[in-house]
């Protein structure tokens, strides 16, 4: 009986450290996993809306080197910033957007030697972005003088994101990489030195 025992534990066994390795493997490429090229799109909630727009950006994100990636995204602005008479209430402008940025992940290393979750550069990030509002390509009860002007930015970011599942989430706050802005757009305003938003959005395989 004790050698049937043995012999059984002797064939059982592999297949038990087989499978339980797999499911370390599947739970450490859930949290630790970073793909060369990330797909997702996002929506941002400005912290300054008197800068910014409401955006709905499609985000590639590609892994560069160890803690680097470069960022693109493209997308619509939306921006209700005046409200009219009870009859004329709601003035709102559409605007198309896109950025460039390029993020270095301070703490992904020592994350990852932690072993902390780092999904998809799930960690914190300095980045330099250049950004670009275009003037109104659609106006609703608001005419051109109005409505939110079209400007384009460069700024020195730090933020945070984290992906849980297929959600992503993130926050930014930066400020502007120069005294004065070479801007297509400016008209000599006087635009806020800072800007930052709240993300959130779906991951894509």
């Amino acid at each position: 009986m004790k050698k049937f025992k043995l012999l059984l534990l002797i064939i059982t066994l592999p297949h038990l450290i087989f499978a339980q390795s797999k499911n370390i493997e599947a739970k450490s490429k859930s949290v630790d996993y970073i793909k060369a090229n990330i797909y997702r799109i996002d929506i941002t909630q400005p912290i300054f809306p008197e800068y910014e727009t409401i955006t709905l950006s499609g985000i590639y994100e590609h892994r560069i080197k160890n803690s680097f990636s470069f960022l693109g995204k493209i997308g619509i602005g939306t921006s209700v910033r005046k409200f009219g008479s009870s009859s004329n209430r709601y003035q709102t402008s559409f605007h198309l957007y896109s950025a460039i940025e390029a993020r270095y992940y301070f703490t992904l290393k020592r994350r990852q030697k932690k072993e902390k979750p780092v999904l998809n550069f799930s960690c914190p990030y300095l980045a330099i972005e250049q950004n670009l509002f275009t003037n109104p390509i659609v106006l609703i009860n608001q005419t051109s003088k109005d409505a939110f002007e079209g400007n384009t930015r460069t700024f020195i970011n730090l933020g945070y994101q984290k992906q849980i599942g297929k959600l992503h989430l993130g926050a930014f706050f930066g400020v502007s990489a120069f005294v004065k802005d070479f801007s297509i757009y400016d008209k000599g305003r006087n635009i806020s030195p800072v800007h930052g938003g709240l993300m959130l959005g779906y991951v894509f395989d």
